[in-house]
């Protein structure tokens, strides 16, 4: 009897996940070819800019033609990074932990400087990767005023960070750590936010299938910048490192179904 129980219980739980997959999916097609459909297409916002991102590859994935452009229009943009994305694979083995870490940080620069960024506008805060803090860590508080204090060093007009359902959670608590700031910062509200979106538009967890997308919806033209900004991915993309005597890519195994969102002419963001 107990073992019947918990075949049922496992199955019970299969199904309600392949049940919660199915409705995530139905809401990221009904997203597509809903309000992506309407969604004119505007140009780039006027100003100088930084974003926020959790992981390197982030900013170039959902940012890369905007950094194109920004820079091309003399521009400034700062990219203040949150992680070295160290944990790309699951794994506890130090040495691949830290070669993933050494091999990210480097990339970004390549990466950005394809894109025009100079070394001298991009920022690390070291937090681990699948470690900023969220609201109940005891330094939340300490971080997000940490993250106050860089926006108002920098001085941007604009601010983009992950969108509040993006998914993974270091996107979320990324945006929860601004959101924070912000509020304790009334000097901050000067600056515009817009949130970019890494997985949401891929993969949605349970709790967001339902609810409204945060922020005025804006699709932005990128066919004169797409070349610059696929060549900034391949960037991340090529360097290898060895796990279990295979050859991997350091940023991670991202489908080929997940990479094409980042090819299209066009990025989307959220305006606040």
């Amino acid at each position: 009897m107990h073992i019947t129980f918990g075949l049922f219980v496992n199955y019970r739980t299969r199904v309600v996940r392949r049940v919660a997959r199915a409705l995530a999916r139905l809401r990221i097609i009904h997203f597509h070819h809903g309000a992506l459909k309407r969604a004119e297409t505007t140009g780039f916002p006027e100003g100088n800019v930084l974003i926020v991102a959790p992981h390197p590859d982030d900013e170039v994935f959902a940012c890369g033609g905007l950094i194109a452009y920004k820079i091309n229009a003399g521009e400034k943009v700062d990219v203040l990074f949150m992680t070295k994305g160290e944990m790309s694979y699951e794994t506890e083995n130090h040495s691949i932990v830290s070669q993933i870490s050494e091999t990210r940080f480097k990339t970004a620069y390549q990466a950005l400087r394809l894109l025009g960024v100079d070394e001298r506008n991009i920022h690390w805060f070291n937090y681990k990767d699948k470690g900023i803090p969220d609201e109940s860590a005891s330094d939340f508080s300490r971080c997000a005023q940490a993250i106050a204090d860089k926006i108002l060093e920098l001085g941007p007009d604009l601010l983009f960070v992950p969108h509040l359902h993006d998914f993974h959670q270091d996107h979320i608590n990324t945006n929860k750590l601004v959101t924070e700031a912000y509020k304790n910062n009334p000097s901050l509200r000067c600056v515009a936010v817009y949130c970019y979106s890494v997985y949401m538009l891929y993969n949605l967890l349970l709790k967001d299938v339902f609810r409204r997308h945060d922020g005025e919806l804006k699709k932005i033209d990128i066919s004169e910048q797409i070349d610059m900004k696929k060549e900034a991915i391949r960037a991340y993309m090529m360097p290898k490192i060895k796990i279990n005597g295979q050859e991997m890519s350091a940023a991670g195994n991202l489908s080929s179904a997940f990479m094409s969102n980042f090819e299209k002419p066009y990025e989307l963001y959220f305006k606040l």
